[in-house]
């Protein structure tokens, strides 16, 4: 058995090489497929071993091709070509979902992992307009932000809160219910902006600005004047200091 499982994993890393180098030259579509044949194999593996070191190099496989397929998006602004993502990120969300139930030791490092799967798979299915699997997510995934953002107060892991909250007004925001998402980005960007006073960055001040834009643009949706003004001079004064960082560089 040992050597069978050898001969396996040397079959899925030679298919793992091949898609790196198919992938160096720009080979997209055939990157994808050598990392399935790479995945079939790891599945093999896990399934005969059933140990934690298999099972990561299995996940990181499956997260590997769903970036790869967002990668062929991006160039081909083809849905269809997006769409195998979601298969290989709802593998990823099952495994770690289990992960939550049987394991507390890592459970901070775990839900980090779940909730950048989810913030992934929410991406996907704006960007697709999937109405659909955007409800049928985001409840966990806010549940899952949430809880995160209670036990650890590192930016890195507070993020997720932010993002599912802007995940949510974009949503609402496509499909006209700007009252709606006036809140949800309101909750992101209280939750940014006390970021930013403890953390001042230029990083975290882009992504600020970004929220206040957003604000801006359904204030004027709503007819908001005042609102809109107020925003729009914040972002004024916070561009101002974005320069200063560029200056400081």
């Amino acid at each position: 058995m040992n050597k069978d499982i050898n001969i396996l994993r040397n079959e899925m890393h030679n298919s793992i090489s091949m898609a790196d180098k198919y992938f160096e030259d720009g080979m997209l579509s055939n990157s994808c497929n050598e990392l399935k044949i790479a995945i079939l194999k790891a599945e093999e593996v896990f399934h005969i071993t059933d140990s934690v070191e298999d099972k990561n190099v299995l996940l990181e496989l499956y997260m590997k091709i769903a970036k790869y397929y967002n990668k062929i998006y991006t160039i081909t602004c083809n849905k269809k070509d997006i769409l195998p993502s979601c298969m290989y990120y709802e593998k990823l969300i099952y495994f770690y979902e289990e992960e939550l139930k049987n394991n507390s030791n890592n459970f901070i490092d775990t839900l980090n992992k779940v909730l950048e799967t989810y913030v992934q798979l929410l991406w996907v299915c704006l960007e697709i307009n999937d109405c659909t699997s955007f409800e049928r997510f985001m409840p966990k995934a806010y549940k899952y932000a949430v809880k995160l953002s209670r036990k650890s107060k590192v930016y890195e892991d507070e993020q997720y809160f932010i993002l599912v909250n802007i995940f949510k007004g974009d949503y609402y925001k496509s499909l006209n219910k700007y009252k709606t998402a006036y809140l949800f980005y309101l909750v992101a960007m209280k939750k940014m902006k006390y970021i930013y006073k403890k953390m001042p960055n230029e990083g975290v001040l882009n992504d600020l600005i970004i929220i206040y834009n957003n604000l801006s643009d359904i204030a004027k949706n709503l007819k908001r004047n005042k609102d809109k003004i107020k925003w729009d001079n914040i972002i004024n004064k916070l561009e101002k200091e974005s320069e200063m960082f560029n200056n400081d560089k």
